[in-house]
């Protein structure tokens, strides 16, 4: 008997208790939510974009749009990402009517920043083209910052050749690559040179037939050996002078586009100071 008259006692501050974990968690969603990009101000380089297009600041306008693409690709809102890009673009064909100068490096970013670089390349120049009558018929597309990073913002890959035959070894017993690197692509007819620098190349799409060349220039302090690779074998670019290299002929097969270029030489690669530049001149008929 005095089992049964305990039950209710012992049912109430139970109940009290699965009431009150109930409340909590029901709140707890709303106030452990993650804020929006929005909220958390992801977005405020777009009006730092704006304002400085405004002032004639055209330089500090492009690395603020530059900063809010980055943001949006960040925040998997490639919609978002693809307005802003065209934003750019259309940035760039408003100063295009006043300074074509000024107007280029905005139509760079929007092909560079593009999911077909080669329609998008052809579709700004044939802007350029027409505003200028002709008088502009060299571009140029930078595909290395000057703070030594890809347009796209990745890093160079180095390697010292001396550790290839380790790692190969390691390979060899285990089975398993020691790491991810250069050396797995290695071939005996490969330059023998101390050390090997590649440079990836996120160029897009690349649908279209578009005919160019590429310029590289890289500091090295001791003769070095630079090859470009086309979605494809890589072909060696031609000396032109110390530290410069150039290759014609670049995407000018259907859906052939640079994806890297690699350096082989006996000094450290430079952390900065490489140019690789892809270069379309249009010459009159």
């Amino acid at each position: 008997m005095p089992r049964i008259q305990s039950a209710p006692r012992i049912l109430v501050p139970v109940a009290l208790a699965a009431l009150a974990c109930a409340a909590v968690w029901l709140h707890l969603p709303a106030q452990t939510s993650r804020p929006s990009p929005f909220q958390r101000g992801a977005y405020g380089a777009l009006a730092r974009a704006e304002a400085c297009l405004r002032s004639g600041d055209t330089a500090g306008s492009l690395r603020a749009f530059r900063a809010a693409y980055v943001r949006t690709r960040h925040e998997a809102q490639s919609g978002l990402a693809e307005r802003v890009r065209w934003r750019i673009g259309a940035a760039g064909k408003d100063l295009l009517l006043t300074d074509a100068r000024a107007a280029w490096p905005f139509f760079e970013a929007f092909a560079l920043l593009s999911p077909d670089f080669s329609g998008d390349a052809l579709a700004v120049e044939g802007l350029v083209l027409d505003a200028t009558r002709g008088a502009t018929s060299r571009f140029e597309y930078d595909l290395v910052r000057p703070d030594g990073l890809t347009y796209w913002g990745a890093f160079p890959e180095v390697e010292w050749t001396g550790l290839w035959p380790l790692w190969r070894s390691y390979q060899s017993l285990t089975g398993k690559p020691m790491a991810s690197g250069i050396y797995l692509e290695a071939r005996p007819d490969w330059p023998a040179r101390r050390f090997t620098c590649l440079i990836p190349v996120d160029l897009r799409g690349g649908t279209l037939p578009f005919p160019a060349a590429l310029e590289v220039r890289a500091p090295f302090a001791k003769p070095a050996v630079c090859w470009v690779q086309e979605r494809a074998p890589f072909r060696e670019a031609k000396p032109a002078g110390q530290g410069r290299w150039s290759l014609d002929g670049i995407t000018q097969k259907r859906g052939q586009v640079p994806v890297r270029v690699l350096f082989f030489s006996d000094a450290v690669p430079p952390r900065a100071g490489v140019r690789v530049t892809l270069v379309r001149e249009y010459k009159p008929l």
